[in-house]
């Protein structure tokens, strides 16, 4: 049976957990093939992305949810794009490229997170856009948040639901049509508030070129707020 034979019979069983799982794990041994093609260690390659090796070999054993910066470190360590870590594919594209409403790539992701990537077609990116939702949960709002820095520039542009990012120990509160532009390397994350999930424009610049991609973890005593101030408003800064 094919691949994309088993893929239609795990949907119109209505088991698409198993596919998600059977998704990770493909991209679990793509990842573990680069490194034993690159003659790494599962030791040096927990170093050269800079999380710890008990984490990496969660990863790739399939074990662990992919987050967003480990899957560009990884591309970009191994030189590879994207979609030939997560599908196995490359792109062929120079000229432009047209992704249809809902036809983006997405990044399997477990734990509710949907990011589209928007320009996988296109050979040669200056730039990865991605169409991101978040999912509400009460309980990421809590601190300590799990903040995190990588390379390059991002704008932000909310298209749905209420946004909260989170730079250093300050926020900022995004509705529809509002946009942030900030450094990469300030360590952040982006949450959804409001009682529902957030749906957002993410254009994440010069990604293959991760420098300083340690994750950040920190105590922030930010307060939860819903209305339109900053903790500079809050300070009266």
């Amino acid at each position: 049976m094919s691949e994309l034979e088993k893929n239609e019979t795990l949907l119109r069983s209505g088991d698409q957990g198993g596919l998600l799982e059977q998704k990770i794990s493909e991209v679990a041994s793509r990842i573990k093939a680069l490194r034993l093609d690159m003659g790494l260690s599962t030791k040096d390659m927990a170093e050269k992305v800079e999380i710890t090796e008990e984490e990496y070999v969660k990863y790739e054993e399939g074990q662990e949810d992919f987050s967003f910066t480990f899957v560009y470190k990884v591309a970009n360590l191994c030189g590879v794009e994207i979609s030939e870590l997560m599908e196995g594919t490359t792109p062929a594209l120079r000229e432009y490229a047209v992704t249809r409403k809902g036809e983006g790539l997405p990044i399997t992701r477990r734990a509710g997170y949907k990011y589209m990537r928007l320009g996988h077609l296109f050979r040669n990116k200056l730039c990865e856009p991605f169409e991101v939702t978040i999912p509400y949960s009460e309980e990421a709002l809590n601190p300590p948040y799990k903040l995190v820095t990588h390379s390059g520039q991002e704008l932000n542009i909310v298209t749905k639901g209420c946004l909260k990012v989170m730079l250093r120990d300050h926020s900022e509160i995004l509705y529809p049509g509002d946009s942030i532009f900030f450094d990469s390397r300030t360590p952040h994350n982006e949450y959804a508030i409001g009682g529902e999930d957030c749906t957002f424009y993410a254009i994440v610049l010069n990604p293959e070129k991760w420098t300083q991609g340690a994750t950040y973890e920190k105590t922030v005593q930010t307060s939860y707020v819903e209305d339109n101030k900053t903790n500079f408003d809050l300070a009266a800064v």
